[in-house]
């Protein structure tokens, strides 16, 4: 990595010499009124202009393209037509006292003139002889005749102003706000027309009667809503089956092509400053060793074609609901400097000093492509089918239940003409979109049971569910079932609509059969993993199940939660929204020792005790949220066994299934108590079964600095003990995904349980566990493989000291008489892998067949995720194997369960993202050396948008604005910080442009990141594009960098970013010379809105104004998950608390106007709009000035697109008019 010291060995573009023909934006303009393109036109720069280099001259010269873009990229109507606001290098470029400009005759040759008037001037008299007299008298003079000239109208010529030569933002933005609505709603159709929603949530299933595998996953196509979409690969594709020379050929062509053939070669390759007037003459040679200017229009970059995905389910049990940006930890390169890939762009100071030091770190932007790859181009591309009807249609589908014939016809009409007179997901299902930051609306989520291929999701108060049966042998049960369904609910009727219905059950795009028994909002759907047919979810805060074939019904639970404030099946709020856990139930693996008694894990949460929220519905009922604010109590977690059966599993007297009934048998605590195992609990984060007998169990203390993993016995094979503890003395837990039990052959079996056909193994007293996790006790999160013995049951005194009557009462151990305090017996703790860098914290896969362990980490790059392969068995001093492309960012990776197919997903800031579909490749002989060969492109681009030439595809992405530019800097205490740089698309040299620093700063993220980012960062370009420069930097404290980084702001948030940011803004402007350092705005949004008013407080000198959006302004009032993670307890630590208040700093805002905005959603169920009116109330108090925007119907993120779109034409409106 090159840090800020030792970038002056880097070139960056230097002003256009005297010798050089350049372009300017005045040609552009002149081009308009008809002047030829070739004209030039003579500049004279001032001696104290800006400019780095001494100019004299410069020659102008545009081809007809890019002068044509420039006139169609600019509104003439809203340039400034006043000279009060030009730039100093713009009055000494343009000689505003004297303008040296071409003369009248040579610039208006081209210009059509009016022909001037014949003007016949009348003959004057001859003068008379006059004989001088002697002197001393003078004669008389004759008085001269009286000559009247002819009135001339001189026509009307309409000279180009120097306005007009003068982009808008180089003066006053005068834009209306008419205007600036349409800049927002247009850059908004253009980044949605080539950035589509990305696919999440994947599954797979094998047609091996026709040698397919479908993929299904969620997506969303020219529309705001997600739906169930599929497709096909062919598995005896064999024209990718290729020697390794070819392989080896086409990785060189997977390269991407990233450099053309001149690139490629070793000689044009540089890691040290170049000779200006050489290169030059260079240049002149060969154009394409051009270097990239940065003031130009665009890097030179290309894009190839692209879908994304916002999140996956993780097969093997692993189901990441957490939405990862992008891992950009990295400080270890493996690329040394001189390898041909290391560097390949060449850029030059952007800096007004005459040096050739550098602000770029080129190691960050390795590569520019300059053609589309032929890989790419000659790869299939697979299409995307849907697998369902359309939401609208699903919405109107008449339902079917058990209590169907004796519901009220008109109740069940007017039931559903209410589902199909709104939007697709409710004020629950709202809330929950909202805690996985999901953006769109329709399917969030699904079930999948692979055996049958069977989907259920919920939307509403309904159940929906079919079948994948053109693709699973396992038909005739299900075909039998709707059969059924179809005679019961239409009778001997056949008519189209009915044939239609039935036609679809058997073929994509299915329509699913639609269950509602209640008006109850149904959450979180669930099949039964051994009986597909029983679907459990929650609903009223209470957990249920169905049968999908008789439609029958129960309630399992009845806390009565308006009464006693108990859930059950549902998280606390702080744990879906601190630890991203969304689900309160689990499944038991199997029934088949338990008599075909079904068994649910439920979790019962008692918030009896917290702390009452109202939130205003505006027209409807207020919401009444349980939110526990720092030192108060939180909601309690306990763990209970709910048992159930059917009444009549086979269909009763008649034997049809669809007159199946349940029945509740009995809700069992767990006979220990999980503080009676573990003291210190207070956050249950992470819960599952490990086979059919075993519970693992993550839980956490309040300080959130110890962790312990508890594996609890249902049946008292061993007694519940502690296998794993994690503390931190310094820093906090982050929690993470990582846990996997690897299947252990050596397990003692119970002799009961030797021949039972499901030959689970069975875990008793003395056998050992082998499990994956992955922790950041090195500094780094990293993997180890961890092996424990269970320990065995402690003596017991017996009460009567009858030791046959102890015996006897084996199975009824009281609390009293057994070790809580017990753990198991550490066996090896290994470090899989080591380093400066970052394991992700739940992107992994587990190939047990073939010993590999898969992941996404930051080894290379440390602003970019690539997939590593390693062994469970190999040392942490063997590096990992990458197996993805270098200098893309790997954001989502996908394996099918057999681990024969990988779904790559993957981008950069120039290229948005795309994906492959890759097979693995293994040599028999050694299953761990894989590789990855791409078969497929994996997207399908609306048609609209679809393009065939790639070429013309990235011209599309260009329109987006310049490619953004990424850098490093070193601070003064010594930790290096990453950040990205947005500018406007014609910059003039010289001059100093309006700056917006977009923040966040906080933990649990990193904004700086070499992937192309989606919707919501696409107002980075919109600025950008109307005249500001963009920039952003990840403080100490962010995510990703290892704990020493992060640790700087454990218990003082609020203490330490500012410092950074200001520090690097400084460097960034004295490196590059267009940074206006008295026009700084600052920008953030939750904890970047809190950032956003600590910095106009704390460095008022710095910036001009703040934009601060929900921000958290007393950390006394935001939850106790988040808050006393990174603080502490306020009785702790009350004087951190005090300092990070943004209400201890009231009197330092600034008493001018137009320098706060304060924008926030009334319905933020997250920071409740008392932070804004808290800090009101201190301003009105104060005296101090401030401005308002609310959204009375958002929540803590806009989700509506007319409240998206008009927060940014706010935005820019305070910034053309208060900077």
């Amino acid at each position: 990595m090159i840090s800020s010291t030792s970038i002056n060995s880097l070139p960056l573009p230097l002003p256009p010499s005297s010798t050089t023909t350049t372009t300017s934006f005045t040609n552009h303009i002149l081009s308009k009124f008809n002047v030829p393109s070739t004209s030039t036109i003579p500049i004279k720069i001032n001696e104290n202009s800006s400019t780095s280099s001494e100019i004299a001259t410069s020659a102008l010269e545009i081809p007809e393209q890019e002068r044509n873009f420039a006139l169609n990229s600019f509104n003439l109507q809203s340039l400034s037509t006043g000279n009060n606001y030009l730039s100093q290098s713009w009055k000494n470029a343009l000689q505003m006292s004297a303008l040296n400009m071409p003369s009248l005759p040579d610039y208006f040759t081209s210009v059509p003139m009016p022909s001037m008037p014949n003007i016949t001037m009348p003959n004057l008299p001859s003068m008379p002889t006059i004989t001088m007299p002697s002197m001393p008298s003078m004669p008389s003079m004759p008085s001269m005749p009286n000559l009247s000239m002819p009135n001339i109208s001189m026509p009307n010529i309409n000279l180009p102003s120097i306005s007009d030569f003068m982009p808008f933002y180089l003066g006053k933005n005068i834009k209306s706000w008419e205007q600036i609505c349409q800049s927002v709603r247009e850059a908004r159709k253009k980044y949605t027309s080539i950035c589509p929603s990305l696919p999440f949530d994947f599954n797979f299933s094998y047609d091996l009667k026709h040698e397919k595998l479908r993929i299904y996953f969620l997506a969303s196509i020219n529309s705001l809503e997600t739906t169930l979409y599929y497709c096909d690969v062919d598995l005896l594709k064999n024209s990718n089956i290729i020697t390794q020379q070819q392989q080896q050929q086409q990785n060189n062509e997977d390269l991407f092509d990233f450099i053309g053939n001149h690139q490629q070669s070793s000689s044009n390759q540089c890691d040290f400053p170049i000779d200006i007037e050489q290169q030059h003459e260079e240049e002149q040679e060969n154009p394409s060793l051009k270097p990239v200017n940065l003031l130009s229009s665009s890097s030179s970059s290309t894009t190839t074609f692209q879908q994304q995905c916002y999140q996956q389910k993780i097969d093997n049990d692993i189901n990441s609901e957490t939405n990862i940006d992008i891992a950009d930890c990295d400080l270890d390169n493996n690329e040394s400097s001189g390898s041909p890939t290391s560097m390949t762009l060449s850029t030059q100071s952007l800096s007004s000093s005459n040096s050739d030091e550098s602000y770029m770190n080129t190691s960050l932007l390795r590569k520019s492509i300059t053609s589309p790859t032929p890989s790419i181009s000659n790869l299939d591309t697979i299409e995307w089918k849907s697998l369902i009807i359309n939401l609208d249609e699903l919405i109107n589908l008449e339902s079917y239940s058990h209590q169907q014939q004796t519901n009220n016809d008109d109740d069940e009409s007017s039931s559903q003409q209410q589902q199909s007179s709104s939007s697709t997901n409710s004020p629950e299902e709202d809330l929950i979109l909202q805690r996985k930051r999901i953006i769109l609306n329709g399917i969030f989520s699904y079930d999948f049971h692979p055996k049958l291929a069977r989907f259920v999701f919920t939307m509403k108060n309904a159940i929906y569910w079919f079948d994948d049966i053109a693709i699973t042998e396992e038909t005739s049960h299900l075909k039998d079932s709707i059969h059924e369904m179809n005679v019961e609910n239409n009778g001997d009727n056949d008519d189209d609509k009915t044939s239609s219905m039935k036609k679809n059950h058997f073929c994509p795009p299915y329509i699913p059969r639609k269950l509602i028994n209640n008006d109850f909002i149904k959450l979180n759907a669930t099949i039964c993993p051994h009986q597909p047919d029983l679907v459990a979810y929650t609903a009223d805060n209470d957990l249920w199940v169905c049968d999908l074939i008789s439609g029958s019904e129960i309630r399992l639970t009845n806390t009565y939660y308006t009464k006693t404030a108990i859930m059950a099946g549902r998280p606390s709020f702080v744990m879906q929204e601190e630890f991203s856990r969304y689900t309160g139930f689990w499944w038991r693996p199997s029934y088949r020792n338990y008599q075909n008694v079904y068994t649910i894990l439920c979790e019962f949460v008692d918030e009896s005790v917290v702390e009452r929220i109202s939130i205003s519905g505006w027209g409807n009922m207020d919401e009444i949220h349980r939110f526990p604010k720092p030192g108060s109590t939180n909601a309690k977690s306990t763990l209970k066994l709910v048992h159930f059966a059917f009444i009549n599993p086979n269909g009763g007297d008649g034997g049809r299934l669809i007159d199946r009934q349940l029945r509740l048998l009995k809700i069992e605590d767990l006979h220990e108590r999980l503080e009676s195992i573990y003291p210190e609990y207070e956050y249950l984060i992470r819960c599952d079964w490990l086979n059919d007998d075993v519970i693992w169990i993550q839980l956490l203390n309040r300080q959130q600095n110890h962790l312990a993993i508890v594996l609890y016995s249902t049946t008292d094979k061993f007694p519940s003990q502690i296998i794993y503890t994690e503390s931190h003395h310094d820093h906090w837990y982050n929690c993470h995904e990582i846990l996997y039990f690897f299947k252990n052959k050596s397990l003692n079996i119970d002799n009961d349980d030797c021949n039972n056909d499901n030959n689970q193994d069975v875990i008793l007293e003395g056998s050992k566990i082998e499990f994956l996790w992955s922790s950041e006790l090195s500094g780094y999160r990293h993997l180890y493989k961890i092996s424990v013995e269970i320990a065995e049951f402690p003596s017991k005194i017996s009460l009567n000291n009858n030791d046959d009557d102890s015996m006897a009462n084996k199975d009824e151990k009281p609390i009293e008489q057994i070790n809580h305090e017990m753990k198991a017996k550490l066996l090896e703790n290994r470090q899989l892998t080591n380093g400066n860098w970052e394991v992700s914290e739940s992107m992994y896969w587990i190939d047990e067949q073939n010993d590999s362990i898969f992941f996404l980490g930051t080894r290379d790059s440390p602003l970019e995720n690539h997939l590593y392969v390693i062994s469970s068995k190999q040392s942490s001093r063997i590096a990992p194997k990458r197996l993805s492309k270098e200098d893309f960012t790997h954001t989502r990776i996908v394996f099918d369960p057999e681990f024969r197919f990988c779904i790559d997903f993957q981008s950069n800031v120039s290229i948005p993202p795309f994906a492959y579909l890759h097979k693995l490749i293994s040599p028999a002989d050694n299953p761990t050396n894989i590789t990855i060969e791409p078969q497929y492109m994996f997207l399908n681009l609306p048609d609209e948008i679809r393009i065939e030439d790639s070429m013309e595809y990235y011209e599309k992405v260009q329109i987006l604005g310049p490619t953004p530019h990424l850098f490093e800097c070193k601070l003064q205490s010594g930790e290096l910080i990453y950040g990205f740089l947005f500018k406007p698309e014609f910059m003039e040299p010289g001059f100093k442009y309006p700056v917006l620093l977009e923040i966040y700063g906080g933990p649990e993220v990193q904004s700086v990141t070499k992937s192309f980012k989606d919707l919501r960062y696409h107002r980075r370009h919109l600025i950008a594009s109307e005249g500001y420069i963009v920039v952003g930097f990840d403080s100490r404290g962010s995510k990703h960098r290892g704990v020493d980084f992060e640790k700087h702001i454990y218990k003082r948030l609020g203490q330490v970013e500012i410092d950074d940011q200001v520090e690097a803004l400084q460097w960034l402007a004295d490196n590059t010379g267009f940074i206006d350092m008295n026009r700084v705005a600052i920008h953030g949004w939750s904890f970047g809105g809190y950032l956003s008013l600590m910095a106009l407080v704390k460095r008022p000198d710095i910036f001009k104004c703040a934009i601060a959006g929900a921000p958290v302004t007393n950390w006394l009032l935001y939850d106790t998950g988040y808050t006393e993670r990174y603080m502490g307890l306020p009785t702790d630590n009350a004087e951190n608390y005090r300092r990070s208040s943004i209400l201890s700093y009231i009197k330092y805002f600034p008493n001018e106007y137009n320098r706060l905005l304060i924008i926030h959603g009334l319905m933020d169920e997250n920071v409740h709009f008392c932070h804004t009116a808290q800090l009101i109330q201190g301003l009105v108090m104060a005296g101090k000035p401030y401005q308002l925007s609310i959204y009375p119907y958002e929540r803590h993120s806009l989700k509506k697109i007319n409240s998206a779109e008009h927060f940014e034409a706010t935005l820019i409106h305070f910034l053309q008019q208060n900077l």
